[in-house]
């Protein structure tokens, strides 16, 4: 089999591919002193390895040459100055030379290659020079043989044996020689697919005879088209190839596209550059914008394939149009209509935006169609695609509220959630049991009224399993306990820094008869020790108490403290225990003076009816007096309870003695109050993405907060005007966590929640805060199968390759529930499997463990890809020719100039052969003719 002609030096004997300095050649400066048309071209082909092509000139020819630019001020053609090769090895920027020689020096030639002759030659197979070893031999047996012969003829011979050993060697290494040529061959293609309009395509091949008449030199070859014409599929790189394969040898070859550039197969721009190494220059020529076959096409949908049941998704139309122009978009949803608008398209590529909400779980199918006015091809208008949907998540919405719902469920299944409400008692002690929802709110909840186990599952929920929760405080202050719930919130209890306020302090102490002895006595000195403990600017009142409250003394500043004090000396011990009549008489007195911090401290060493006790706390609490318990003898819950509700401390103590301590110490420690009642919209100093379209200086007003501080590492989204976090956010271990320090329910949101900001803000923030499962980062890749274009490969990849068993994956091809799709491993953590396209499918696949989908993919081919874009591809077009080593050109005469001064390459062995023989024979001769003829003459 013949070898490619411009074949060039291997790097390893036997293997043939084109050598860089095998390619096209100029031969120096033009005569007039400046590039000729395409010289640049011919330089980049040279320097990637096209073949030379060319006509030698003769000597009359290169004298008048060389008299005419001498004359001009120039250097004689193919020359350079300093150049030591003589005429044609120059290589100068204006010669359009060889990079590499500039780099050698001037005038050497490339590696690999000779100058014979003034033309270059190449070996093909490097290695066989080896045989060129032999000629010293040769020389050395020739002088060392007993031929009688003189010294000048055995010279001779032993010339003539070495010439001979070395052509013969030179013919089996394959030694060609770049010669000059003129003659031309050009093959023309055509792109006959359906994005090509016929009638452009008949007027690029109606301009073949004109050219042939003018140009008699140039061998046509027209291939015709590279696809049946109106095919709905281009494959331009075997049109390419074709067309190397047909053109003859000894000519300049050169292949012109006629194309949009737009290819569905193949590699048209790795076909060129293989026709560019085999010495073959590829042009092309612009088609498919005069006319476009059509003027408006929907060439894809982008949406989620994996969609939650009621939730609002945007879908972006993706049209290709010819020019600018107006087109009506129509959305369906399994066929019924969702919406229609009108867009301006322009030229080109666009993306535009439509929305639409799935209200069920299963398989849907979108459908968008295309419109405008003077469209001519139908087929491409209308896309569809195929949606999972599941179902809504679930919300676990814990709260204390009795009859009612909190505001935040409504909110909730506003934004299309599922809600459970339940009380603390019904939230799950272990993990596993709330796997089954992706978001936990504690709602106005005191943590505390948590179990232990409650709060260490939700821990590990959030932490371990990437769970979303929510705490709103309510009018709750921020204390310290629980801490296993604390410690995972973005905010912390305030700083304890002193109170400037002076305090009002209602002393509330158990007169019963279990107080009788030690007791009573030891509870009379701690309330005068409490009172003559108190600032001067500061307000005191008495409440005693059995049965009833018995003995009520309002606030009255320290100039009448005496009063108080002998009202508390005179304190006997009897009767029963009612807490809920002292807290009742306590709320009677305080005032609404907010020049004063008021504080309350119970004492009390019994049990009482906790329901009235607890409504009697809550009363208290909301005229924002804090309440310190104290319990003389063991831990009461109800007095625990009570000092919770109240936003202060809880006290137990065994011994009657410590009570004094204890009354001075809460008389003195002034702290911040727990929260603060003030109208005030929040200011926004951080953004996260569930804060979009949310403007709190629009919204109506809050009218308090609870005081806390932001947590080192979390981040303040909404502050209050004093700097205090109103919303917090931050992430733990896996998953996120949130606090709001404000109500939702209670009276501090009344206005708020009524605005449009309150309900996207919480409707947002949860879609946003959704659990994260381990097997939520499965990737699905849907990717076209090499060579074929009815089918896709599915691959699913695991977020770890430990991961075991395989997902479970599911095929839908229509509305009806999807089939189990057998997947098999092809990687550690990767299953794939071959599916056939059709006109679509989607693909979802879930762990096991999981109980519906965590990922969904792909695709659909409503039409042939032929139809998709239409008019001539700019980018593509330019990345052909540069591959090919020509240029886009606009008219076929443009693929027949600048052939002058190339070259091409051609075998030498027969030549070479028959010059070893003719040297064999010479040497023959000499050492065979006799000596008395010599004599004779």
């Amino acid at each position: 089999m013949a070898r490619p002609s411009g074949a060039g030096v291997p790097l390893l004997a036997g293997s043939w591919r084109a050598h860089p300095g095998a390619g096209v050649e100029r031969r120096g400066a033009h005569p007039l002193g400046r590039r000729p048309p395409g010289a640049r071209g011919a330089l980049r082909h040279r320097e990637r390895g096209h073949l030379p092509h060319g006509r030698p000139r003769h000597r009359r020819e290169r004298r008048g040459a060389v008299g005419l630019a001498r004359r001009r001020g120039g250097r004689p053609p193919g020359s350079t100055r300093g150049s030591r090769y003589g005429p044609g090895s120059g290589r100068g920027a204006a010669g359009g030379g060889d990079p590499r020689v500039a780099v050698r020096g001037v005038g050497a030639p490339p590696a690999g290659e000779a100058l014979v002759s003034g033309a270059w030659i190449t070996i093909g197979h490097p290695a066989l020079l080896w045989g060129l070893a032999v000629c010293p031999l040769l020389v050395l047996a020739t002088w060392r043989s007993r031929i009688d012969a003189s010294r000048g003829r055995l010279a001779l011979a032993t010339l003539a044996r070495v010439l001979s050993a070395a052509l013969v060697v030179l013919a089996i290494a394959d030694a060609r020689v770049r010669w000059p040529t003129e003659k031309l061959a050009v093959a023309l293609v055509i792109d006959g697919s359906a994005s090509v309009s016929p009638r452009e395509a008949a007027a690029t091949r109606a301009a073949v005879p004109r050219r042939r008449i003018e140009r008699d030199d140039v061998r046509w070859i027209d291939l015709g088209e590279s696809a049946p014409s109106g095919a709905l599929e281009s494959e331009l790189a075997a049109s390419i190839d074709t067309a190397v394969a047909l053109l003859p040898t000894g000519r300049v070859r050169r292949v012109v596209l006629a194309t949009d550039g737009r290819e569905t197969r193949g590699d048209a721009v790795g076909a060129a550059d293989r026709a560019r190494r085999a010495g073959v220059q590829v042009f092309v020529m612009p088609q498919g914008d005069h006319p476009a076959v059509d003027l408006v096409a929907v060439s894809g949908i982008e949406a989620p394939r994996l969609v939650r049941a009621g939730r609002e998704v945007s879908v972006g139309v993706r049209l290709f149009a010819s020019g600018d122009r107006t087109v009506g978009l129509h959305l369906q949803r399994d066929g019924v209509s969702v919406t229609r608008r009108e867009v301006a398209a322009p030229s080109g590529t666009s993306l535009h935006d439509l929305s639409v909400a799935f209200p069920e779980e299963g398989v849907h199918e979108l459908r968008v169609t295309a419109s405008a006015e003077g469209d001519r091809v139908s087929e491409n208008n209308t896309w569809r695609m195929l949606v999972r949907v599941v179902t809504p998540p679930r919300v676990l919405l814990v709260h204390e509220l009795e009859g009612r719902s909190p505001s935040l469920s409504a909110v909730y299944r506003e934004a299309h959630l599922h809600v459970d409400e339940v009380h603390p008692e019904g939230v799950p002690s272990d993990a596993a049991g709330l796997d089954r929802y992706q978001y936990v709110v504690l709602d106005e909840l005191v943590l505390t009224s948590l179990t232990e186990p409650q709060q260490r599952a939700l821990r590990v929920w959030v932490e371990e399993r990437g769970g979303g929760l929510l705490t709103t405080t309510g009018m709750h202050g921020v204390g310290r306990e629980p801490e296993l719930l604390r410690e995972i919130e973005p905010i912390m209890p305030p700083r304890a820094v002193p109170e400037p306020r002076p305090i009002e302090l209602i002393l509330v102490i158990d007169r019963s008869g279990s107080m009788m002895g030690p007791n009573i006595v030891n509870a009379r000195n701690a309330g005068i020790a409490a009172v003559r403990a108190l600032r001067p600017d500061s307000r005191v009142g008495v409440v005693a108490f059995s049965g009833e409250a018995d003995l009520v003394v309002p606030p009255v500043p320290m100039t009448r403290a005496d009063e108080v004090t002998r009202a508390i000396a005179g304190i006997r011990a009897g009767g029963g225990t009612n807490l809920a009549a002292a807290l009742n008489a306590a709320t009677n007195i305080v005032t609404d003076d907010d020049r004063y911090l008021h504080h309350v401290i119970l004492m009390s060493d019994g049990e009482s009816h906790p329901g009235p006790a607890i409504a009697a706390a809550n009363a208290l609490r909301y005229t924002g007096a804090t309440i310190t318990a104290i319990t003389l003898g063991p831990r009461v819950n109800l007095m625990r309870e009570i000092s919770r509700i109240g936003r202060g401390r809880y006290h137990v103590t065994s011994a009657s003695t410590s009570l004094p301590q204890l009354f001075v110490r809460e008389a003195q420690f002034r702290s911040p109050p727990p929260a603060r009642e003030a109208q005030f919209r929040p200011a926004v100093s951080a953004r996260m993405g569930f804060m979009d379209g949310v403007d709190p200086s629009t919204d109506p007003p809050i009218l308090g907060f609870t005081v806390s501080q932001i947590r080192p590492g979390a981040l303040a989204l909404l502050q209050a005007p004093d700097g205090s976090p109103v919303l917090a956010h931050w992430f733990v271990g896996m998953g996120q966590v949130a606090s709001l320090t404000t109500a939702t329910s209670s009276r501090w949101a009344d206005a708020w929640r009524t605005g449009a900001g309150f309900r996207r803000l919480f409707g947002q923030m949860a879609w946003e805060m959704l659990r994260v499962q381990s097997d939520d980062n499965l990737e699905l890749h849907v990717e076209a199968l090499p060579g074929r274009s009815d089918a896709r490969r599915v691959s699913i990849v695991a977020p770890t390759t430990a991961t075991d068993p395989a997902p479970v994956v599911s095929l839908s091809r229509g509305r009806v529930e999807g089939v189990r799709l057998a997947v098999r491993p092809t990687a550690p953590g990767v299953w794939s499997a071959s599916v056939a396209l059709g006109e679509g499918f989607v693909v979802d696949a879930r762990m096991p463990s999981s109980r519906e989908p965590t990922v969904a993919g792909g695709a659909e081919a409503p039409y042939p890809a032929e139809l998709r874009a239409f008019g001539s591809d700019e980018p593509s077009l330019s990345a052909i020719a540069r591959a090919g080593g020509g240029r886009v050109i606009r008219r076929l005469d443009e693929a027949l100039d600048d052939v002058r001064g190339e070259r091409v390459m051609r075998e030498a062995r027969l030549a070479l052969l028959v010059g070893a023989l003719l040297a064999y024979l010479l040497g023959v001769l000499a050492l065979r003719m006799p000596r008395r003829a010599r004599a004779l003459r």
